[in-house]
């Protein structure tokens, strides 16, 4: 969500906290109240803002040691990113999990396990988000409504699962293969000249 769509939903509605608005925004993105300029069989890829900008993502932790360098970063050059986690690490890792809200980020669901979703049987999809979601409430107080599934791999049924724990799919519409190379000048050239 831009600045300009929450400076507007917060004038709309002061009574609205932050993460309410949020979610308003996302439901209106589902209802087609709000449209995004790039969304594929259900996923949001790209925002429908025309300016150039970059939404910073982060995906399988909350990792200790590299969440906090991460949050460490971002406060200092006043960023924001959003940290797609897993419902395991939540749990194991909570104070981790816990930073990331307390510091102004936002947390999202990269499900309990990373496995490959589409794979899965349905009943094991929906045991994945149940148990994703159970780790949100108990250790955040609250559940994601945003999911990112692992390896961008995704299909209807993994979708209409998401949907059917209030979650909006959101993928990527640049991958930084930071996963396969690990030169920062590299990954760097590779995301500007897309």
């Amino acid at each position: 969500m831009t600045d300009k769509e929450q400076d507007q939903q917060t004038t709309a509605d002061p009574e609205k906290t932050e993460k309410e608005a949020q979610a308003a925004f996302i439901a209106d993105i589902v209802s087609g109240k709000q449209t995004v300029s790039c969304v594929r069989n259900g996923s949001i890829y790209q925002n429908k803002d025309a300016k150039k900008m970059v939404a910073l993502t982060f995906d399988d932790g909350p990792y200790t040691n590299m969440t906090e360098k991460y949050l460490a970063i971002l406060e200092q050059y006043d960023a924001k990113a959003t940290f797609f986690v897993l419902g395991q690490y939540v749990l194991t890792k909570p104070d981790s999990a816990k930073h990331i809200v307390a510091s102004g980020n936002e947390i999202a669901s990269h499900t309990w396990y990373h496995h490959n979703m589409p794979k899965l049987k349905a009943a094991d999809i929906q045991e994945d988000f149940r148990k994703t979601e159970a780790a949100f409430e108990q250790v955040l107080g609250f559940q994601p409504n945003l999911f990112r599934a692992p390896y961008g791999s995704i299909n209807q049924t993994v979708r209409d699962v998401a949907k059917s724990y209030g979650q909006q799919s959101v993928m990527w519409s640049i991958d930084p293969q930071d996963w396969k190379v690990k030169d920062s000048e590299q990954i760097a050239y590779h995301i500007l000249n897309r």
